[in-house]
C-alpha cells in the first residue's frame, strides 16, 4: 500500500527535515508531515513535500496534499514566505487553503493544470482551477500562471501560460 511505501522506505531515508545540497548555495528540504506516518482518507495526502532553498529565497511544493495535510505541514514545519508555490492539487478547491497561504505569502503561483476541464467534475466551481482557489491565492499575488486551457481544437486544449519557467539568480526571480 501507499502508506507502506511512506514508513518504509521514504519516512526512514528522506524525510524529517532533511536537507540535500542541489549546488552551490542550493538546497531542498523534504518537509515533515503527518502523512508520512499516518493513514490518509486519499492519496493525495501521501505527497512528499519540498522546500528548495537558494539564500533567502524559497520555492515550495506540496504535491497533492489536501486542507487537513497542509494544516499539519504548517504546524510541523517553519515555512518562510516563498517567492514560487506550486499550486496545491492542480489548484483543486481543496487544497492552496488560507492556514497555508497566510504562512508561506507566495509571491508567484505556479498552476500545473488545465484550466475548464471537465475531466474530474461538471461542476463549474470545481473544475481545475477551482474558484475558490483562484479567490485565496489573489489575496497574496496577482502573479498567478496556469499551463493549459480548455479548447475546442482536435487536441482539447491548448497553452495558456504553456511551460512555466522560473529563473532565480543574484538580481532576484522571474
Amino acid at each position: 500500500t501507499a502508506l507502506d511505501y511512506i514508513n518504509g522506505e521514504v519516512v526512514n531515508e528522506v524525510t524529517n527535515g532533511r536537507v540535500i545540497t542541489l549546488g552551490e548555495g542550493v538546497t531542498m528540504t523534504i518537509l515533515n508531515h503527518i502523512y508520512y506516518t499516518v493513514s490518509a482518507e486519499s492519496e493525495n495526502d501521501y505527497s512528499v513535500c519540498l522546500m528548495i532553498n537558494q539564500g533567502d529565497k524559497h520555492f515550495l511544493f506540496t504535491g497533492d496534499l489536501e486542507k487537513e495535510g497542509e494544516e499539519k505541514l504548517v504546524e510541523y514545519n517553519d515555512l518562510p514566505v516563498v517567492e514560487v508555490f506550486k499550486a496545491g492539487h492542480h489548484g483543486s478547491y481543496t487544497a492552496s487553503t488560507d492556514a497555508l497561504l497566510s504562512v508561506i505569502k507566495p509571491k508567484i503561483v505556479c498552476v500545473c493544470c488545465c484550466a475548464g476541464s471537465d475531466e474530474y467534475t461538471d461542476n463549474l466551481d470545481n473544475m481545475f482551477p477551482a474558484q475558490a482557489f483562484i479567490s485565496r491565492v489573489c489575496k497574496y499575488t496577482e502573479n498567478i500562471y496556469v499551463t493549459t486551457i480548455v479548447s475546442d481544437n482536435e487536441l482539447g486544449f491548448t497553452s495558456m501560460n504553456g511551460n512555466i519557467v522560473v529563473t532565480s539568480n543574484t538580481t532576484g526571480v522571474s
